[in-house]
């Protein structure tokens, strides 16, 4: 609805006086009607996922153009795109919420239990116990008491493993208390991915860490996107291996689109970029999985 031209309107967000139907200080509609329940519902259909609207395009440039989205950040076009860390945390959001509804198969109940026998051979190797009794001289008695006890933990821990493959209500409640915890592997993996691409352009002073972390949360809004296909009811193996091929396909051509370096240290970078970040990743989701166990 719009106004009268004798008419003086004041902007009812930032109290300026306005023109028309949209203040020039905010930006902000300056008539606006009471809206329904379902006119807020229509309201939040309409701007997410009207097919021009900002949500659309950002997607459509994070899966068919790699590093467009960080280049235009860098290039300070903001407006035009969802900023980085709402895209992440929306996208990643849907994924771990679709991740929390997954039940317990047949398939995660194998990878619990390729999980617990890893914990068990590195206890096995590790020869925890001799360990501690051969050390019992030579350490202070708290030493010992603590190695003793870290033991125990970990033997502990093991066995709730086990008991978790056989018991499908535990399997349920462990599964729900790591998906709780995982998210959390990200706050370390985020900054440890800018800070590995730190390295490897140092020579460029003009970028900051926080572009690099811009990068990073690109990539992984991207790959939390594809790896949803991964939760779809007629999963299978190669689902997984065609969703992190494509995830390694799109950090090779947005490292080189972004960084302007050629195809053959692109790929050099990204091969190294995946073994790290994958130990680390190896390494953080181990430590989730212990800590969830002993919860």
């Amino acid at each position: 609805m719009s106004h009268t031209p004798t008419e003086t309107i004041i902007c009812p967000n930032c109290g300026s006086v306005a023109e028309k139907n949209y203040c020039s200080e905010c930006g902000q509609e300056t008539h606006l009607h009471n809206d329904s329940f379902w006119g807020l519902v229509m309201h939040f259909i309409g701007h997410y996922f009207h097919y021009d609207s900002k949500f659309w395009k950002t997607l459509r440039a994070l899966w068919f153009s790699p590093g467009k989205l960080t280049t235009a950040y860098w290039k300070k076009q903001r407006m035009r795109y969802i900023p980085p860390v709402s895209l992440y945390i929306f996208i990643s959001a849907v994924f771990f919420i679709a991740m929390s509804l997954i039940n317990i198969t047949g398939a995660e109940k194998r990878t619990y239990q390729t999980q617990r026998e890893r914990i068990e051979d590195s206890l096995h190797e590790a020869k925890i116990d001799s360990f501690a009794k051969g050390f019992a001289k030579s350490l202070p008695l708290s030493k010992v008491r603590t190695s003793k006890s870290f033991a125990l933990k970990l033997r502990s821990t093991g066995n709730k493993l086990q008991d978790i493959e056989h018991n499908e209500k535990m399997a349920e409640e462990f599964g729900e208390k790591f998906s709780h915890q995982f998210p959390k592997v990200f706050f370390f993996l985020i900054p440890l991915m800018a800070v590995m691409l730190k390295l490897f352009f140092i020579r460029k002073k003009q970028l900051l860490f926080v572009h690099h972390a811009i990068f990073s949360l690109h990539v992984h809004s991207f790959s939390f996107s594809i790896l949803l296909f991964t939760f779809l009811p007629f999963y299978s193996n190669w689902i997984s291996l065609v969703a992190f091929s494509c995830i390694y396909v799109y950090i090779v051509a947005a490292l080189k689109n972004v960084y302007n370096i050629g195809w053959v240290k692109s790929i050099l970078y990204s091969s190294m970029l995946s073994l790290v970040y994958g130990l680390f990743a190896l390494i953080a989701t181990v430590i989730v999985l212990l800590s969830t166990a002993l919860i």
